[in-house]
């Protein structure tokens, strides 16, 4: 006889990494009805490409209307317009194809007055990206998006903030991280900011400029992949062992399956 020792070991699920900002590009035209951007790293498939674009007019002025596209076929989707003295957009792609050279090109219309930020970001949502939108417009040293109600407890927001100037600096509001305060050297510029979140509630983009102005604000709340959470309760321990149909070298073995919040992956 033989005396077989039978071990179960209760792993939580690791996932993905939590939502990252990888990399962005900017560029402008003045004016212009083709801008393109060149992001200097190699973007990752799966990842998600987030556009900032702002438009010094409105309407046919602006080159109205846009398409956003890039040299990897992917669909670029609009997640918020706001016109209101000027003209502000974000677009998205989400779960894109990617590669090296990864060029992102905005086509208007017409040509026009145009300021265009592109970045990459990792453990966002594959479907379903856009949880709220905020949009308005202020006048004075503090700017804002506006309150967008976040459900979710890991998400993404993404501001934009344009202005007539090219010389007025922007300080983010608490928790707020500039990407890149771009201008197009003479008549306009726009504020991008981002803030990762890790519960629900009520927020807006904020910031304070070197002087005050009238600002165009939009904000756009993304969801994370719903892997990018670490899963830190183990799974339950499995019960009632038993062995049958045992031979010399093997035996069939039973139990009662554990249980946890997001699921077991295995024994």
């Amino acid at each position: 006889s033989a005396l077989i020792l039978i071990y179960f070991l209760s792993i939580p699920l690791f996932a993905d990494a939590a939502i990252s900002r990888e990399q962005y590009k900017s560029g402008s035209v003045k004016p212009g009805s083709n801008l393109s951007v060149n992001l200097t790293n190699p973007t990752l498939s799966g990842n998600t490409l987030i556009i900032g674009i702002s438009s010094y007019y409105t309407g046919t002025n602006a080159g109205l209307p846009w398409t956003v596209s890039d040299n990897k076929g992917n669909i670029f989707k609009e997640a918020v317009s706001f016109s209101n003295g000027s003209l502000v957009k974000v677009f998205y792609a989400e779960n894109i194809i990617g590669g090296s050279n990864h060029q992102i090109t905005l086509n208007a219309s017409t040509a026009s007055y145009l300021i265009m930020t592109a970045v990459e970001y990792s453990g966002l949502d594959l479907i379903n990206l856009v949880e709220a939108t905020s949009t308005t417009r202020a006048t004075g040293i503090n700017y804002t998006s506006g309150p967008v109600t976040v459900t979710s407890s890991n998400t993404l927001i993404f501001g934009v903030h344009h202005l007539f100037s090219n010389s007025v600096t922007a300080t983010p509001g608490s928790d707020w991280n500039t990407i890149e305060r771009k201008s197009d050297g003479t008549y306009h510029e726009h504020q991008v900011q981002d803030r990762i979140l890790t519960s629900a509630g009520t927020f807006s983009s904020t910031g304070t400029w070197s002087s005050s102005i009238d600002t165009r604000s939009v904000a756009v709340v993304f969801k994370a992949n719903a892997s990018s959470t670490l899963d830190t309760e183990s799974p339950s321990i499995p019960q009632n062992l038993s062995a049958s149909s045992t031979v010399a070298l093997e035996s069939n073995l039973l139990w009662d399956v554990s249980t946890d919040n997001v699921s077991v992956v295995g024994y």
